[in-house]
């Protein structure tokens, strides 16, 4: 253990040179199998990821939207390696704080979890935008006119009162929420088919494998930009990794749970994507008509049944990023409780509440941020279409960079130190994963991008220099985050 102290802190006297380790709320260790994955899926919120995701990436290669989703589920799994294999050693409610704490040092654990806890606020912020697009949407299919931020906030309001609940509860409205949008995400397909079998699809849709070809003219480094839509659909996987100290078992279940999640989410969204192509045709007409959708589902609703089914997809829609919110905020409220338990911020957002086990102070920091995220967004006339897609480029940005991190983390700790045994050859799947993931990060970066997305790309940037500054400025915080994280995790 004190070789171990040495190493996350850089000083063996660290612990005694730390102050006094706070008295905080203690999160509770009771979610199962089923619980954590319902977290991870309310997270992903696979169906809006449908609804939105593919639009853009038609845009940019047309037709072979699948295949670029494709590439980006194979890219997602090495990726993944890295915390798979650290969940497996390190269980505890900062997830990326913890593991690049540990196994990079104290200064690159904080970089990390104060960079995503900033993401899954963000995500927080983003998809309650996107509840406030689709209700909207759905209100104006009855005759209803109403602006997405007022919806926005009242999603905002529900979040912020069920994330206080029992970490059980949340995650079982998570699960019935998104099981009730993939229910009807799934009739919606059923249909699509079977109107293609019949030959009775709207505009003579067929079925065709082209889609899962490489964009003819296209350039590598336009497959490079489509596949930000893939690697955003797959953001907040790793948001498993912070019921850490909530699930039971946590070192066997949580690489389960982000295994299964990975693999199934890949089938399902490689799937989804070529439904949706071959649902609104492989023609130039069917594709412009895709890339120029506010939501993919709802119109492809509207063009096989009519208003009433996409009006229930809107609902769906709603229901999944909803979830997604929620799943969000509850992510982020750990990883903020876990940082000021270990010295930063004030005690408040280490306190939990007696009744629930929810950290009280940590989902009001979160929420308060959201409702300001919504607010800006809404006092400056955007649309709820890109109150998501800002702060999602943003999150996605970041997370990019935290990935690499935690890849680079997961080297150091399995192959170079060896902290526990894996075979050698191993090493290969981490390494992939940064090559891959230094290729999507830099083709979505440069060239720079045209307004407003220039700015995202520099805010991202500033924000991941800035956020060191703290353990630059005040060593004796970074003492302190090295010997704390080194006892919570061994005391787990």
């Amino acid at each position: 253990m004190a070789e171990l102290t040495e190493h996350a802190t850089g000083d063996p006297r660290a612990e005694s040179a730390a102050p006094a380790l706070r008295s905080p709320g203690k999160l509770r260790r009771e979610l199962g199998f089923i619980g954590t994955l319902a977290l991870a899926i309310g997270i992903m919120a696979p169906t809006g990821a449908l609804s939105i995701n593919g639009v853009p990436a038609a845009g940019l290669v047309g037709q072979s939207v699948p295949f670029a989703f494709l590439v980006a589920s194979i890219a997602i799994l090495p990726v993944a390696y890295g915390f798979i294999r650290l969940s497996q050693h390190i269980s505890h409610s900062g997830s990326v704080y913890a593991f690049c704490g540990i196994t990079i040092g104290p200064r690159a654990g904080f970089v990390g979890g104060v960079s995503l806890a900033a993401v899954y606020t963000a995500f927080t912020a983003g998809a309650a935008a996107l509840v406030g697009l689709f209700g909207a949407a759905f209100l104006a299919n009855v005759g209803v006119t109403v602006d997405w931020y007022w919806l926005a906030f009242i999603a905002g309001v529900v979040v912020a009162v069920l994330a206080y609940l029992d970490i059980r509860q949340v995650t079982r409205i998570l699960l019935t929420a998104e099981g009730i949008s993939i229910c009807i995400t799934a009739v919606l397909f059923v249909i699509i088919y079977a109107r293609i079998a019949s030959g009775s699809a709207p505009q003579h849709q067929t079925l065709s494998l082209t889609p899962f070809s490489v964009p003819g003219g296209a350039a590598f480094s336009v497959i490079g930009l489509a596949l930000i839509g893939g690697f955003l659909s797959f953001a907040g996987f790793e948001g498993t990794a912070t019921m850490g100290e909530e699930s039971l078992s946590a070192r066997r279940t949580i690489p389960k749970v982000l295994l299964v999640l990975v693999i199934a989410l890949a089938v399902y969204f490689v799937f989804g994507m070529y439904t949706e192509v071959v649902g609104f045709g492989t023609t130039t007409r069917g594709i412009t008509a895709f890339a120029g959708s506010s939501s993919a589902l709802a119109d492809l609703a509207n063009l096989y049944v009519g208003t009433g089914l996409a009006s229930v997809i809107d609902i769906g829609a709603m229901l999944s990023v909803f979830a997604a919110s929620l799943g969000t905020a509850v992510a982020a409220s750990r990883i903020i409780f876990s940082l000021a338990r270990d010295g930063f911020g004030p005690p408040v957002l280490a306190r939990t509440s007696t009744r629930f086990g929810a950290p009280y102070g940590a989902i009001s920091a979160v929420m308060i941020l959201t409702f300001i995220t919504i607010l800006i967004f809404a006092v400056s006339g955007n649309s709820g279409v890109n109150a998501f897609f800002y702060p999602g480029t943003f999150g996605t940005l970041v997370l990019l960079a935290l990935y690499i991190m935690t890849e680079v983390g997961a080297i150091l700790y399995l192959f170079v130190r060896r902290r526990v045994q894996v075979p050698m050859w191993e090493a290969v799947i981490p390494v992939v994963g940064i090559i891959i993931l230094i290729y999507v990060l830099y083709r979505n970066v440069w060239p720079i991008p045209g307004a407003p997305y220039n700015v995202i790309v520099i805010l991202s940037a500033v924000w991941l220099v800035l956020s060191i500054v703290p353990v630059l400025v005040a060593p004796r915080l970074a003492r302190s985050i090295g010997t704390r994280l080194i006892a919570e995790v061994a005391g787990d």
